[in-house]
């Protein structure tokens, strides 16, 4: 089979590369290596599925269910091209005269740019089993030059990375941001093997190409107004600024997407009127870099919480001052490798994103030391923040790293403010500075809650959970409503109301980070129901003719038992005794009320039970007959009976009419925060027929 076929001739030619390495044949080499780019670069060229798969796939290519699956199967042609170039640099990397050969040094980064995909992928292509199998074999190559501090050094641990990704010698095409993540796994990687083969030299020559290596991005524009011009008409000059003003804003894929697409609109409309393909080509490209150098950063960020994880103090004084060197009375100019500390504080998370975890060592830790660091150095730890977002979930990140900040800075150790150079006054000035932080994601927070509006979906949302928990009676109503059956549910409200007038915490209103809703629109039902109950248990009461009978039993011996039910209001001793109660759940035939305990024997009968709850201390014992019980008409609640909004100025009026003169701003300002829920419900209870006997326990 073709594979078969490829693969042997690689094989041969990678015995035969070697051999020629050996003999010092530079320019047979460089021929032979020309030959093979050209052949794979024509693989993966084809357009035809079949094709490809037959040259470069296996026969179980496709078995990716299978447990015995590794992803170094998928292409065992591409597997034996790796190993001829593994083989090859190995050896050509211990010869440093080797380095003056461009089309050596390209070679290996020039398939590595075949399997990056840019504007000519195929979807019949997986390339991401190309690059692991990529990067296994080229990591074994960086590891062996490493170790003999080749000069090929630099292009296999880092250069290959910025080349790739920031594209640069081809404008229209950018890279896929779907393989972004891995691409910047493996550089992070290279960045450890160099810090942990103690290469400091290496770790300069990084330094230096971040900052000369791939460009300026310190001052990046948009180019956008030239782009348009001032004459059109169609576009909407807000969204034009918005746009100017987002570019600045690029740091994540999300961030770069939605720029794409707003830019993409405005670029149709001056596309119609102007021959300006080429502009906009190039700032597509910038918002790409723009973005490409924002990643960079954080990928340099990470490097620098390694270092403090391996005691590397000196690397990042050389890396915190390469730009501008402690002994130089020149301004060096060009783009820092570093985040403000606006930028720093506003988007930690994208920050702290490379995990480096080993053994039980936490990274999380070494990154917070490392900013603790950072942010004491520059600026003598005077932040100047401002939130670049009033989003409320944006506020209480920014809170919780300025708060998770002071505690590190509370068990910071000493020795490492000397390693670096740290003045004790500006971790306390850095102190100060978070603890401004907290205050004002407060004063936001605060702000937040005052202008927010109630949100629709909260009101709803207590609605529904209120009515659902209402239906649920319990205690003495669901005793009318369901045993009886002497609830009436009438239409219109009496004039003898009752129900819920109170002020509640605004933020579970209107904030989507305050959860509980559910919790508080429960508690309330349940308190109406309790009033309700209340009520109802008061009427029987007060309409029941209290025993002078010293036991419940001789109470019942002058009784006819038939229809009988009695009401339990505590806890009587009976209830334990299995000769005088039985418990609900020992019979089938139970009544579905929650209040519903079991029942009472009598003789030989059994007399329904049921429990309530009080809040009078008083227990007693309601004997009561089921066909001369109370009846209630009650109004039946609906959504438009539960009454959520801001308070009114009658409402504010009569509350702070109560406060003394100096307590008067500060309830003013209680109020703020505050909503008013009102829920008035109606309940006329009729007891002419009603007959009952009260028993005291």
């Amino acid at each position: 089979m073709k594979f078969n076929k490829l693969t042997e001739s690689i094989i041969s030619l990678s015995d035969i590369l070697v051999a020629e390495l050996k003999r010092k044949k530079i320019d047979r080499v460089e021929e032979n290596l020309e030959k093979l780019d050209a052949s794979i670069q024509k693989i993966f060229s084809l357009n035809n599925k079949e094709k490809f798969e037959n040259l470069m796939l296996n026969q179980n290519s496709k078995n990716q269910n299978s447990l015995l699956w590794k992803q170094t199967d998928y292409s065992i042609p591409f597997n034996k091209i790796m190993e001829l170039y593994s083989n090859l640099y190995i050896e050509i990397v211990k010869d440093k005269r080797l380095y003056q050969s461009s089309k050596i040094r390209k070679s290996i980064h020039f398939l590595l740019k075949l399997i990056t995909p840019y504007n000519n992928k195929k979807d019949f292509i997986e390339y991401e089993y190309f690059q692991d199998s990529f990067f296994i074999y080229h990591k074994k190559i960086f590891a062996e030059s490493l170790l003999v501090k080749s000069p090929f050094n630099p292009i296999l641990g880092f250069q290959w990375y910025t080349n790739i990704i920031f594209n640069y010698t081809d404008k229209k095409s950018n890279f896929d941001l779907k393989y972004l993540n891995m691409y910047d796994s493996k550089l992070f990687l290279y960045i450890k093997m160099i810090i942990l083969n103690n290469d400091f030299e290496l770790f300069k020559h990084l330094i230096d190409w971040f900052h000369h290596g791939i460009g300026f991005h310190n001052n990046r524009h948009s180019g956008i107004y030239s782009f348009v011009g001032y004459s059109n008409n169609e576009i909407n000059h807000r969204n034009l600024m918005k746009l100017h003003k987002d570019f600045k804003l690029i740091n994540s894929q999300e961030s770069l997407s939605e720029w794409l697409v707003q830019f993409e609109e405005i670029k149709s409309i001056v596309l119609k009127s102007e021959p300006k393909e080429k502009q906009a080509i190039d700032i597509i490209k910038s918002a790409y870099e723009k973005f490409f150098f924002y990643n960079l950063k954080t990928i340099v960020h990470s490097m620098g919480a390694y270092l403090v994880y391996k005691d590397k103090f000196d690397w990042i004084k050389y890396m915190w001052s390469f730009k501008q060197p402690d002994d130089s009375s020149t301004i060096w100019i060009g783009h820092s490798l570093f985040p403000n500390s606006n930028d720093l504080i506003n988007n930690y998370k994208y920050y702290n994103r490379e995990d480096f975890t080993e053994g039980r060592s936490d990274s999380e830790y070494y990154y917070k030391l490392y900013e603790i660091f950072l942010l004491s150095n520059f600026n003598k730890s005077e932040l100047n923040f401002c939130f670049l977002s009033k989003d409320e979930l944006h506020i209480s990140n920014v809170k919780y790293y300025a708060k998770k900040s002071l505690e590190y800075i509370e068990e910071l150790n000493e020795k490492y403010l000397k390693d670096l150079d740290i003045e004790n006054k500006n971790i306390k000035n850095l102190s100060r500075e978070f603890n401004k932080i907290i205050k004002k994601a407060d004063d936001e927070s605060k702000n937040f809650l005052i202008d927010s509006p109630i949100l629709e979906t909260k009101k709803n949302e207590f609605k529904e959970n209120f009515l659902s928990e209402y239906q649920n009676k319990f205690g003495l109503v669901s005793i009318v409503e369901k045993y009886t059956k002497t609830l009436k549910i009438v239409a219109e409200k009496t004039e003898e109301k009752f129900g819920i007038n109170t002020l509640v915490p605004k933020d579970i209103f209107v904030s989507e980070m305050v959860y509980g809703i559910d919790s508080l629109a429960e508690t309330f039902a349940d308190s109406l129901i309790s009033g309700e109950n209340r009520i109802a248990l008061e009427s029987i009461v007060k309409n029941s003719t209290e025993s002078t009978k010293d036991t419940l039993d001789n109470i019942l011996s002058d009784l006819k038992i038939e229809n009988l039910f009695l009401i339990c209001v505590g806890d009587p001793e009976f209830l334990y005794n299995e000769k005088k109660f039985i418990s609900s759940w020992k019979k089938e035939n139970s009544f579905d009320i929650n209040s519903f305990e079991g029942w009472y024997k009598f003789k030989n009968k059994e007399i329904p039970l049921f429990i309530i709850d009080s809040n009078d201390s008083e227990e007693f014992i309601l004997i009561l007959y089921k066909d001369k019980f109370i009846e209630i008409d009650q109004y039946k609640l609906s959504n438009d009976d539960v009454l959520i909004n801001p308070i009114s100025d009658d409402v504010e009026k009569s509350i702070l009419e109560k406060e003394s003169q100096e307590n008067m701003q500060e309830k003013r300002e209680e109020l703020k925060l505050k909503i008013h829920l009102e829920i008035y419900e109606s309940i006329s209870i009729k007891s002419e027929n009603f007959i009952g006997i009260l028993h005291k326990i």
